[in-house]
């Protein structure tokens, strides 16, 4: 049976969004930290987070879901839905230069891993 409103709303895209930077953030980083200086490796994220809270294991990511537009014109059986998430870096250092380039590389890696995704996932 076919239900008319199938709308999930962001709930399984933002589990789905966390599951694939989970399973893909390992290679993203490899290719990251082959041009990093000796010693200054990226790890990988110890938590995911789906909203804001006080962050205990470091690196950290927080993936948001902040709207959900639906397309009013849409055809009833199928709600075109736009979501838009808020995404943020939870990394602890002592100079700032470093947080600064460690920052820049883990957004990269997250670029990486959702860019690449295969539309299937």
């Amino acid at each position: 049976m076919i239900q008319r409103y199938q709308a999930q709303f962001a709930k399984q895209l933002v589990n789905q969004l966390i599951a694939i930077l989970q399973r893909d953030q390992q290679s993203a980083l490899d290719v990251i930290n082959a041009a990093r200086p000796p010693g200054r490796m990226l790890n990988p994220f110890a938590a995911f987070f789906k909203e804001a809270a006080p962050i205990q294991n470091w690196p950290a990511l927080v993936l948001v879901s902040r709207t959900a537009d639906f397309d009013q014109g849409s055809d009833a059986d199928l709600r075109t839905q736009t979501h838009t998430f808020f995404c943020a870096l939870a990394i602890s250092g002592a100079d700032p230069e470093w947080l600064a380039d460690d920052a820049k590389d883990y957004l990269r890696a997250v670029d990486m891993v959702l860019t690449s995704a295969p539309l299937g996932d």
